[in-house]
């Protein structure tokens, strides 16, 4: 049950400057969507509840190291549970042959990043493999929602 005082803490904020692509979940290199074309990313957060929206087009992403997992940081509240899942789109992203799609995963409680990975549907591998940056293209359309609980 919604108590008043959860709804009554409300809070949305463009977070544009702040989120970035990472190849490292604390260090690493970075491409900040400021560089893109069109870019805005929101956090919209009434009680505990947190909802992330990230939409960005033409990013050119060169810099980050192609074997390393992609993740988006930047987050504007940490995250409180290991069960934060959210949707993605790449325009511009090579899939391995068994992959069905994308999923966002939180990175984990007191962590302000999540991982993006690629769903799987065939039975030998494993259900989710990390996303890497080699398989971007050289710039990227992302369209990306999270929802989760935060710290």
């Amino acid at each position: 049950m919604t108590k008043a005082r959860d709804l009554a803490n409300f809070n949305s904020s463009t977070i544009t400057d702040t989120v970035v692509l990472a190849d490292g979940t604390t260090s690493g290199n970075t491409v900040a969507i400021s560089g893109a074309s069109f870019k805005n990313a929101t956090s919209v957060r009434v009680g505990s509840l947190v909802n992330f929206s990230l939409w960005v087009v033409n990013l050119p992403v060169s810099g980050l190291t192609s074997g390393n997992t992609l993740y988006i940081r930047g987050l504007e509240y940490n995250l409180g549970t290991n069960a934060a899942m959210g949707s993605i789109i790449i325009v511009g992203v090579d899939l391995q042959t068994n992959a069905r799609g994308l999923v966002l995963n939180g990175g984990g409680v007191g962590t302000n990043y999540c991982r993006i990975s690629e769903q799987m549907d065939d039975t030998s591998e494993a259900t989710t493999d990390s996303l890497t940056c080699g398989d971007l293209a050289s710039n990227v359309d992302i369209f990306a929602t999270l929802t989760y609980k935060a710290q």
